[in-house]
């Protein structure tokens, strides 16, 4: 396949299950916000009618408390008519309030004026039920004699346990439209509030043509069958709307919510259209940006092909026109300039260490030969020349010492070749470090003495590792040494052993001419050493301080070397992990 078709079916591959999963997540993210938009309905219709039972709980609480009023018990009704007058300028949806006999006659009512004929009782059904229980009861609304909507609630006035007269409010529908009100429910919903007949109360919409009539037949169904839920019904104006519904246990009235289906369905209908939208779209700029991307690319891509077929035949670089296109292209291109620098570079490298092993056999040699020479040359002498006995000791002595030397250069090549090939062996045990310092020192101190050099020692007599006595002494003797060599004639040179914490630390200063800051960070490399040259002042193959790194860490410890400056000396550091073996 092409380019342009490669990239199409990698667009289209990544594009698809983008979409679907777009789609899906637009669905259930839809569901979880149907399940809350539900549950928040049912919570707020029976919040609603909580309220609707607390508007009703005090209006029968109000009426009870003026039941039990000592004018009602006296007979004293004028006085009593008083004091349900002040009651009333209380209470503002309230239209009257009325005192009937047993029998259904108006005893009191303050809406009627004094000497007018009183009216028949209305809604004879709650009152019926207040004589019959001799508790509360909240009548439904109806018309009263005037044509105004409303509904009572009566309380029985009980003396010796019997009804002897029943007192009730007359109150406004506007008292229970008020909490519709207040709960802010937005204006496309409709809210609703029904007594126990299910007759409508207060409502946020239609409330002149409405109140009074029964609720819609689908909702006096539904509300047979449960207390409270969630439907999709229609409304009295015959709108299908969602439906969050609830009823009191205690009043029998209720609160419905009309959710227009617009409100929950136009989200998930506005995002998958959106979805579906967008994927066409992108699926079109996809097949358009795959014919030309793909033309772009592959007009560079086939004159870096010929550039490259020319670049192994030639072992040339690829030509300037190979480079244009994309940044891949033009990245490929570059790495065949990158790749000769590289090459460059390798043969540089691979020169440079040819160099340093040259200088390096030729370092050995030069220090293999001198022993050699001093060795063989008093050898000659003592086989062709009678010597008196003191010069007979001091070729012995020579040729013992360099002897020595030659033997010290051997051991430190095999113990390099060893640490480097892991064959390196330590016998491990408590060891306290006084006797293997003190030893290093006598090794070392002919050599100081001989170029009046101070040694000086402050030993910490209970510091104790655990470790390899022999390879510590020569971490000691190969510090000392090197700081014997370095150090000027009267000079000083000190060792100083200390627990700090869980560790030892073996300190071994000096006030020799310092460690060149360039090669301080390289100090304790292999053959590494300040001045290389066959000409140098101080001999060695640069091995000692890579010995004492490496000895070292095969303890667990570390090492580090510091400088303060030209001609102020060095100092190293070795730390150990200090054994657990507790103080003699």
């Amino acid at each position: 396949m092409k380019i342009r078709t490669y990239l199409l079916v990698f667009a289209l591959a990544i594009l698809l299950p983008m979409i679907a999963f777009s789609a899906i997540a637009v669905i259930a993210f839809d569901r979880q916000q149907r399940a809350a938009v539900e549950r928040g309905g049912v919570e707020t219709a029976r919040a609603l009618v909580n309220a609707v039972d607390r508007e009703l709980s005090a209006s029968l609480t109000t009426l009870q408390t003026l039941a039990t009023a000592r004018s009602l018990e006296r007979g004293d009704l004028a006085m009593f008519q008083e004091d349900a007058r002040r009651v009333l300028a209380r209470q503002r949806s309230w239209i009257t309030i009325t005192l009937f006999a047993p029998t259904g006659r108006r005893v009191m009512d303050l809406a009627t004026p004094p000497g007018a004929a009183q009216i028949d009782l209305v809604e004879p059904e709650s009152f019926q039920t207040v004589l019959r229980t001799a508790r509360p009861a909240i009548g439904r609304i109806t018309a009263g004699p005037r044509g105004r909507q409303a509904f009572a609630v009566r309380v029985p006035v009980v003396r010796d346990g019997a009804v002897v007269s029943v007192l009730t409010g007359v109150i406004q529908p506007a008292a229970i439209a008020q909490i519709l009100t207040t709960q802010q429910i937005p204006t496309d919903w409709v809210g609703t509030v029904f007594d126990s007949t299910r007759t409508v109360v207060a409502r946020t919409r239609g409330i002149e043509a409405f109140i009074g009539r029964s609720v819609s037949p689908e909702f006096t169904q539904l509300l047979s069958t449960s207390q409270e839920g969630w439907a999709i019904i229609h409304t009295l104006e015959g709108a299908p709307v969602y439906t969050a519904y609830s009823r009191s246990p205690v009043t029998g009235w209720g609160v419905g919510l009309g959710i227009p289906p617009a409100t929950i369905d136009g989200p998930l209908r506005r995002s998958l259209w959106a979805v579906a939208g967008g994927g066409v779209g992108f699926l079109v700029a996809a097949v358009v940006l795959s014919l030309l991307v793909g033309q772009r690319i592959a007009r560079p891509v086939a004159a870096l092909s010929s550039a490259v077929g020319a670049f192994g035949r030639r072992q040339t670089a690829p030509p300037p026109a190979a480079r244009k296109g994309p940044q891949e292209v033009a990245a490929v291109a570059r790495a065949f300039d990158e790749a000769l620098q590289s090459a460059q570079s390798a043969r540089a490298e691979a020169e440079t260490a040819n160099r340093a092993k040259d200088e390096f056999l030729a370092l050995l040699s030069h220090e293999l030969r001198t022993p050699l020479n001093a060795v063989y040359g008093w050898a000659r002498i003592l086989r062709t020349t009678t010597l008196e006995p003191t010069r007979i000791e001091r070729a012995l002595d020579a040729i013992e010492r360099n002897a020595a030397a030659q033997v010290r250069l051997i051991e430190d090549l095999l113990d390099i070749s060893r640490i480097v090939t892991g064959k390196m062996r330590l016998e491990l045990r408590s060891v306290k470090l006084p006797a293997v310092v003190e030893a290093a020192l006598d090794s070392v101190r002919p050599a100081a003495e001989a170029k009046g050099i101070r040694l000086e020692s402050v030993i910490d007599p209970y510091a104790g590792v655990l470790g390899d006595p022999d390879r510590l002494q020569q971490i000691v003797w190969n510090l000392a040494s090197n700081a014997i060599k370095f150090t000027p004639s009267r000079g000083r040179v000190t060792i100083d052993v200390r627990r700090v914490g869980g560790s030892v630390e073996i300190v071994v200063s000096d006030t020799g001419p310092g460690i060149d800051p360039a090669v301080l960070p390289h100090v304790f490399d292999r053959f590494r050493q300040g001045d290389s040259t066959s000409t140098r002042s101080h001999g060695g193959l640069g091995l000692g301080l890579a010995l004492v790194r490496h000895l070292t860490e095969l303890h667990g410890g570390q090492v580090s070397a510091s400088s303060p400056g030209e001609n102020q000396g060095a100092t190293f550091v070795v730390t150990l992990p200090a054994s657990q073996a507790p103080d003699p």
